[in-house]
């Protein structure tokens, strides 16, 4: 549940975004804001909680998250200007960052790499559950009640996982506990920044997550504004491809244990690439045929998980002694990137209809480049040791 908040906040107001571009009377590079917002908070609020969680615990980082969701979500309903809700949007980004950030170092703390690679490819599982309903729920919720209510819905769920963190064990010993101070954490993250191996780690499943996000950003306009399809027929599509992020998800899992971590990772930028250049060329190539490009978007998403859950496990294993750190570093590159990759959506959208395929596009060749230039390079015998 701590690993759905980002995309129960993102995937539940998509159908919303057309209707709430015409209700605050802005265009829809502006209203691709509040989702860059948001992941902007994500991404900076993870660098302060990473270092929190390994100086205090895992939980008391948590609560405070939550309490800062909630409030910020309170103030999104309230906002009578789209400047107020994206800045409400960057803090409730802030607070939510809390839980995915720990959910992953709290799997570091209690297992190997090889393990955790497979744990984590679970938890990609269980939190693709949330995207998966939450588009279909969201566009019900905007017919019957409207996009306020959806709002309400997350405070709704931010209460139950706060109920329900005070039955949830502490992960991390006092013994394991590092001492930190404002110089601790930059030197922290400096050796993170200059450790090639984990940007690498860092860049391969941050490109393939910004793949997934250009298909976020972009799919209402692309879907409801271009091919005229209705939020409800929206959820159905984004159900599709949710499910296509769940079975990267089991292949992973499933695989991972006899073939390792690298060879796995391997095969997620792999497949990244080959369907990124199938959706580049078909854009190129072939543009009145915009439903095959769809096909070629689902099939890019298995390798957004596969990459993403061995990726993170690699990426944790280099900085055994700082994992929450580690955690927030991963986050900060993976949010960054996606929050660009949404605004270029956004404002490419002005020119091409096809703005959210071209970034999936390169996105898949730029999560391959960095397995063979930031990697392997740097490791010709082996990504993962």
């Amino acid at each position: 549940m701590l690993t759905a908040f980002a995309p129960l906040s993102v995937d539940m107001y998509l159908p919303s975004l057309p209707m709430l571009a015409k209700v605050y009377d802005v265009n829809e590079a502006t209203i691709q804001l509040t989702l860059s917002s948001f992941l902007l908070g994500f991404a900076i609020a993870q660098l302060i909680h990473g270092p929190l969680s390994d100086r205090w615990g895992r939980k008391p980082v948590i609560f405070l998250g939550i309490a800062i969701y909630i409030v910020a979500s309170i103030g999104i309903i309230l906002s009578t200007r789209i400047e107020v809700m994206i800045i409400f949007r960057f803090f409730q980004a802030f607070g939510g960052s809390a839980g995915p950030v720990i959910a992953r170092a709290i799997v570091r703390d209690k297992f190997s790499k090889d393990k955790s690679s497979q744990i984590l490819s679970i938890l990609f599982l269980v939190m693709s559950m949330a995207p998966l309903l939450a588009p279909l729920i969201g566009g019900q919720i905007l017919y019957f009640l409207g996009w306020k209510y959806i709002f309400l819905i997350l405070i709704i769920f931010s209460f139950i996982c706060l109920i329900l963190m005070f039955k949830m064990s502490e992960s991390l010993p006092k013994s394991s506990r590092s001492k930190i101070s404002f110089l601790s954490i930059l030197i922290i993250y400096k050796n993170l920044l200059f450790n090639k191996l984990f940007v690498g780690y860092g860049l391969c499943m941050s490109f393939g997550f910004s793949g997934m996000f250009a298909y976020i950003s972009g799919s209402p306009f692309f879907i409801i504004d271009y091919l005229k399809f209705s939020p409800q027929i929206f959820g159905l599509f984004f159900f599709i491809n949710v499910l296509f992020l769940i079975l990267g998800s089991t292949i992973n899992a499933l695989f991972v244990n006899r073939y390792g971590s690298k060879k796995m990772l391997f095969i997620g930028t792999l497949i990244s690439a080959k369907f990124g250049i199938l959706i580049l060329i078909n854009i190129l190539l072939y543009p009145e045929l915009r439903y095959t490009m769809l096909i070629f978007i689902t099939l890019f998403m298995p390798s957004v998980t596969i990459t993403g859950a061995n990726a993170t496990a690699s990426a944790l294993n280099l900085f055994p002694n700082n994992v929450g750190s580690a955690a927030a570093g991963l986050g900060a590159i993976q949010f960054l990137v996606g929050g660009v990759s949404g605004y270029i959506v956004g404002e490419l959208y002005f020119f091409t209809y096809f703005s959210m395929g071209v970034v999936i596009g390169i996105s898949g060749l730029l999560c391959f480049f960095s397995y063979i230039f930031m990697l392997q390079s740097n490791n010709p015998g082996g990504v993962s040791r």
